[in-house]
């Protein structure tokens, strides 16, 4: 996707597949509701600039006991830094146990991530039996949920996943409101982590007074932790107790099993 020009106050940008209008906010643009289900592969877009100011399309599902969307709903949302130079990118997968859930910005807003100076990617999936049903055929071979978005042609090497520290990653309606000095600095955190691993490789690449530890890394014989709190703390082998239980009690009964 290449940025040429501003058409009004909304960016324009010129992809291998045709035009695409966006929306413009304070200090990033984002492109809501691109289509990747090809259609049309010699026109995907339509034969005018494609308006992607719309993200509400979700894969079908039940809500409140009530059945919504539709199957028209294999579409992305970008959210890009204003600049011209390219970028450390974020694709985010959205959970919801392959039943529920979308990419919408009304829950997976960009504002602290694109902070960060990154970019970020979300994107629908189909659910349950349209996403994962599965007669072992071709025709229905199992999991779509992996088949629909691939960024091969403009990421240069595809990094690792994560997946718990969502309220403190994403502007999300849900939580919004008044965050005290405590939430405000785990916020800053936690999207500092997050984009330095994008970005370096590393969540800590060097010590800092946001970041005063290093995240030392676990090994075979030492599971080295780092405790991310308002006081952070490097540990290792973490729940020791338990875990020593849990090998004795495999240990002992694994005696008594018949090895046939």
């Amino acid at each position: 996707m290449t940025l040429l020009k501003v058409l009004g106050d909304e960016p324009l940008v010129r992809t291998l597949k045709g035009w695409v209008q966006g929306l413009r906010e304070e200090n990033y643009d984002m492109f809501l509701g691109i289509p990747f289900g090809v259609v049309d592969p010699n026109n995907v877009f339509g034969k005018t600039v494609y308006v992607a100011d719309d993200d509400s399309r979700v894969c079908p599902q039940v809500k409140n006991n009530i059945a919504i969307g539709t199957l028209d709903c294999l579409n992305l949302n970008i959210y890009v830094p204003r600049t011209s130079h390219k970028k450390a990118v974020l694709v985010w997968i959205f959970g919801g146990f392959f039943k529920t859930g979308s990419a919408v910005t009304s829950i997976y807003g960009p504002r602290y991530l694109v902070a960060h100076d990154i970019i970020l990617v979300t994107f629908n999936y189909r659910l349950g039996p349209y996403g994962f049903f599965c007669l072992d055929t071709k025709e229905v071979a199992g999991n779509q949920g992996r088949n629909p978005f691939w960024g091969r042609d403009n990421i240069t090497s595809i990094g690792a996943t994560h997946g718990d520290e969502i309220g403190y990653i994403f502007d999300m309606e849900a939580v919004a409101g008044e965050m005290d000095r405590r939430d405000s600095v785990m916020l800053d955190r936690m999207t500092t982590m997050w984009t330095n691993f994008i970005k370096y490789g590393k969540p800590i690449p060097r010590v800092s007074k946001l970041l005063p530890k290093q995240w030392i890394p676990a090994t075979r014989n030492k599971l080295n932790y780092l405790e991310i709190d308002e006081v952070m703390k490097n540990g290792y082998n973490p729940h020791h107790k338990k875990i020593a239980f849990w090998d004795m009690f495999y240990t002992y009964h694994l005696k008594h099993t018949d090895a046939t």
